[in-house]
C-alpha cells in the first residue's frame, strides 16, 4: 500500500494578487496571508481570494461603527490611528490583519479538510469530542479574530451573545 507523505504544496500565484480595501484599511495580499496563516496549495488561488474577500468584508463590517468614529475623530486611515498605551508601532494593523486572516483560515477550514477514505478524519474529534478536529480547529481561527477585534477597539475579549 502506498502512503503519500503529507507535505505542504507550495503555493504559486499566477501574478500577485492584492485586495482592494477601504481608505480606512490597507490592502491585503494573497501571498502575506498564505505565509502568516499557513495556507499552502491545497487551497487554490481563487479559493484562497475569495475566503480572504469575504473575511475582510467581515472584519470591515464588524468594524464599521468603530471605523466611523475614527474617522468622525478626523483619523481617516488605520495607521494614523495612535497605539493602545504599551503597544508597539504597527499594533493596530496587526490586529486587523490576525483578524482577517484568522476568518480567512477558517473558511479554509470549514470547506477544505482532509480527505481519509477510511473516514477516519471524520471521526477524529478535538475539544469537546463531539465536533470534528477541522471544525475545532476553524473554531479557534474565530475565536483568534474575535480577539483580535476586539483588541482593536479596546474591548474585552469577553462576548457574551443571548440565544
Amino acid at each position: 500500500m502506498l502512503i503519500a507523505p503529507n507535505t505542504p504544496q507550495q503555493a504559486t500565484e499566477t501574478e500577485p494578487v492584492e485586495l482592494q480595501n477601504t481608505a480606512f484599511f490597507p490592502n491585503l495580499t494573497l501571498a502575506e496571508f498564505r505565509t502568516q496563516a499557513r495556507v499552502d496549495a491545497t487551497a487554490s488561488e481563487p479559493r484562497a481570494t475569495s475566503c480572504l474577500y469575504s473575511a475582510m468584508l467581515e472584519t470591515n463590517q464588524r468594524l464599521a461603527s468603530w471605523m466611523q468614529t475614527q474617522q468622525a475623530a478626523g483619523i481617516g486611515a488605520l495607521s494614523e490611528l495612535p497605539e493602545h498605551p504599551g503597544h508597539p508601532p504597527g499594533a493596530r494593523l496587526h490586529l486587523y490583519k490576525q483578524a482577517v486572516f484568522a476568518l480567512a483560515k477558517a473558511a479554509i477550514l470549514e470547506t477544505l479538510h482532509d480527505y481519509d477514505s477510511t473516514n477516519h478524519a471524520a471521526n477524529r474529534t478535538a475539544g469537546s469530542g463531539d465536533e470534528p478536529a477541522h471544525l475545532f480547529a476553524a473554531s479557534e481561527q474565530r475565536r483568534v479574530a474575535a480577539w483580535a477585534i476586539n483588541d482593536m477597539q479596546g474591548l474585552p475579549r469577553v462576548t457574551v451573545e443571548l440565544i
